[in-house]
């Protein structure tokens, strides 16, 4: 339900049965699927709550706080999980830094039971799209053709030092 603003958001999810949730075209669709945790388990279910906010004071500025509390998983050694979520990212859409997107996410996970009862998980994302115009001579004289390039940067993630950066032509 939007308020303004403000975007206010509910789900559950159940997965029934006697094994996992198979999902062979890779992750997991679940409107609970969130930062760390999927919550598709045997026997899993469980609630979402989120509320975002888009700051109209500042082009691109948005953040948006969940949670997610599980129920008992129906394997025996799999305990009950609960995940909370914060998210602040700035994409700002005109100006010279159109096409940039800073993104802070942090994710606490606490377990009931088990060896490992707390996971804490914090990433600095930073996409952005450079364009770069490369002049290729035509066949025609006194003519040029300019080929737009762009460069996607994706996924820093700060646990792991690693940057994934894609080219394509547009």
């Amino acid at each position: 339900a939007r308020l303004g603003d403000a975007l206010f958001t509910a789900a559950y999810t159940n997965a029934s049965g006697d094994s996992n949730v198979l999902n062979p075209w890779s992750g997991y669709p679940g409107y609970t699927a969130v930062q760390v945790q999927d919550f598709n388990r045997e026997g899993e279910g469980a609630f979402l709550l989120r509320a975002g906010y888009e700051f109209a004071a500042i082009d691109g500025l948005s953040a948006y706080a969940l949670g997610v509390f599980g129920t008992e998983p129906g394997e025996p050694g799999e305990f009950r999980q609960d995940e909370y979520d914060l998210n602040l990212q700035w994409a700002p859409t005109e100006g010279v830094l159109k096409g940039l997107s800073l993104r802070l996410r942090y994710a606490f996970v606490q377990q009931d039971g088990g060896d490992d009862d707390t996971l804490t998980d914090f990433r600095v994302i930073c996409n952005t799209c450079v364009r770069k115009a490369v002049w290729v001579r035509s066949s025609m004289p006194k003519r040029s053709r300019c080929t737009t390039m762009q460069s996607s940067c994706a996924a820093m993630d700060i646990h792991r030092w690693s940057m994934l950066c894609t080219m394509a032509k547009i």
